[in-house]
């Protein structure tokens, strides 16, 4: 991989964790608590932001 590529990603991974960070502090601000639907709600998007961010970069690798 070259240094470009390698940027694009840690940029795609920072950005991800930044918005699950602040939806779990948007989701606490609230309800007040993180319980167990506020953490399914976290994986699921943390799942849908990973496939999207795979299907990016096989895209922008072709």
């Amino acid at each position: 991989m070259n240094p470009d590529k390698n940027k694009r990603i840690i940029v795609i991974i920072i950005s991800i964790i930044g918005g699950l960070a602040f939806t779990a502090f948007a989701l606490y601000d609230q309800s007040g608590k993180i319980g167990q639907t506020e953490v399914i709600s976290l994986v699921l998007t943390a799942i849908i932001a990973v496939v999207i961010s795979i299907m990016i970069i096989k895209k922008s690798n072709k």
